[in-house]
């Protein structure tokens, strides 16, 4: 018994250890960590621009169908408002010069325009008064301008025809008649007279990728039905197919009057103002 006594004791120790062990709360392990996974974003996805469109008749060289081209111009404009300012200067041998600028202004589909038409030979101005309204036109009679005189705008307007709205009764050439705002008259004879290239900009300002200029330069050729020398012509057209701009410079070979004629749209705008 006496030598019993210590292994029972050990033995009652054991048993006290291990349930302690039991008696505790088991050991809760710590949390794994998981890493962050950042899903990149995928690069924006570049924006292909599309190459400027080309009027109508036209190329980057060259126009190459001039009817298409005013076809088209025409087509444009009757859509739209536009403002315009046409210039026409005739020098003769003797220094005189006979000008004409004619401001004008015509809504969209032209149910109504107005210009006016300043004429100066040998210093003494006269300024003439259009409005076309569904296809009649009167006509202001023509008062003399001096340098304080701005006319008066209350003159009465007198029919002058109602057959060619843009033609007029005391005008034999066509280059006085009352201009359409799409100045087809004079376009067309520009136009086919010779052959247009691409040039760069006049005024020396970096070639736009959506305005092209075309010239075109003839020894002699035949404009707006006589014989002309020395002929330059510049155009300038936007993809839109209108031909915002050109100037005309030449001879007339039957007289030696130096002539230049400038046709410029300030503005060209579709819908409400």
């Amino acid at each position: 018994m006496p030598r019993l006594a210590p292994v029972l004791l050990c033995c009652a120790v054991l048993a006290a250890g291990c349930a302690g062990l039991t008696a505790d709360d088991t050991e809760t392990p710590d949390p794994v960590s998981v890493p962050e996974v950042t899903v990149p974003t995928p690069e924006a996805t570049p924006t292909v621009t599309a190459r400027p469109r080309i009027a109508v008749g036209v190329t980057r060289r060259q126009v190459v169908d001039p009817d298409a081209l005013l076809t088209a111009h025409v087509g444009t404009l009757n859509e739209a408002s536009v403002v315009f300012t046409y210039e026409r200067a005739v020098t003769d041998r003797n220094g005189t010069v006979r000008r004409r600028v004619v401001d004008g202004r015509a809504e969209s589909g032209s149910p109504s325009y107005r210009a006016t038409d300043l004429q100066v030979v040998d210093g003494e101005q006269t300024e003439t008064g259009y409005r076309i309204t569904d296809g009649r036109l009167e006509r202001r009679n023509g008062r003399p301008l001096s340098g304080t005189d701005t006319g008066d705008s209350s003159q009465a307007w007198t029919v002058v025809t109602t057959d060619d709205p843009f033609g007029s009764v005391a005008a034999t050439r066509t280059e006085d008649r009352v201009p359409a705002p799409s100045f087809r008259d004079r376009l067309e004879p520009i136009l086919s007279t010779a052959e247009l290239v691409r040039t760069d900009n006049p005024n020396g300002v970096p070639l736009r990728t959506t305005t092209y200029y075309y010239r075109a330069n003839a020894t002699t050729a035949t404009l707006f039905g006589e014989r002309v020398r020395n002929l330059s012509v510049l155009l300038e057209v936007e993809p839109s197919t209108v031909v915002m701009s050109y100037e005309v410079r030449y001879e007339r070979v039957r007289t030696g009057e130096q002539v230049t004629e400038r046709l410029r749209y300030g503005a060209v705008w579709f819908g409400s103002d």
